[in-house]
């Protein structure tokens, strides 16, 4: 084997160990190198994401005496007792103001406290399909209220059917106090209570209406918007306000 061909072979084989180092040793370094700075760059945006909510918590922190001042004038305006002549009287009071005529307002029934979902409006400008059938929405017919009457009343009729069969003669039924403002009162219902309010008028303008919405805010007693249907055209709005009053019996004397 003559020297030249012993060269050749020596570097064919130092070139194959080369690549094999490459292959096996150099390359999955390069790839857990380049997969560990995408790892860090991942773990750097969440950890900005941190630092904005930890920002965010400081400024609220900070903002804590105001806060806690707002909850305490929204917890001032929701009284013990229903006091219904108030929200109908700002009601009335802003739709007189921008120039709603009122059809009605309706209340429902005294009810515990459901947390709202998200306010919807309905209207010509944002409501596309007003002309298409509208379909009601179901409502569960029965009611904390109407629960505890159920309750009441079952358990009255098996105390007059163990005094019937014991001979005894029922005790007379305890007079039912007057329901203020005709709201049915019930032992049961205490704590946070709320009150369905349904208010149908009239209006020229969508203007009108945003500001007689407006208007209900910051009155004296809170009134939560839950839906808003307005219907019609320019110069004859039909307006339909679906909204809450609350009461809370918490801390009454």
């Amino acid at each position: 084997m003559t020297k030249q061909l012993i060269t050749i072979i020596g570097a064919l084989a130092t070139a194959i160990v080369l690549v094999l180092a490459i292959l096996f040793g150099v390359t999955p370094l390069v790839a857990s190198g380049f997969s560990a700075l995408a790892q860090t760059a991942q773990e750097e945006s969440v950890n900005q994401g941190y630092r904005s909510q930890v920002d965010n918590l400081k400024k609220e922190e900070q903002r804590m005496g105001e806060i806690e001042k707002s909850v305490a004038g929204l917890r001032a305006q929701i009284p013990s007792d229903p006091l219904l002549d108030e929200p109908f009287g700002i009601i009335a009071e802003s739709a007189q103001r921008n120039n709603l005529s009122v059809e009605s307002i309706t209340r429902g029934d005294l009810a515990a406290f459901v947390p709202r979902t998200a306010p919807s409006v309905s209207g010509p400008a944002t409501n596309a399909t007003a002309g298409a059938p509208q379909t009601t929405p179901t409502e569960d017919p029965t009611t904390p209220v109407d629960a505890a009457e159920d309750a009441a009343a079952g358990a009255d009729a098996q105390t007059d059917a163990t005094n019937a069969a014991s001979g005894a003669t029922p005790p007379p039924a305890p007079p039912t106090p007057a329901a203020p403002d005709g709201i049915s009162m019930n032992g049961s219902l205490t704590g946070e209570l709320q009150i369905p309010v349904e208010v149908t008028a009239t209006a020229t303008d969508m203007a009108d209406v945003i500001a007689f919405l407006d208007g209900l805010r910051g009155q004296g007693r809170v009134i939560a918007i839950d839906k808003v249907v307005v219907s019609g055209s320019a110069g004859e709005l039909a307006v339909t306000v679906s909204a809450f009053v609350f009461v809370s019996t918490d801390g009454a004397s």
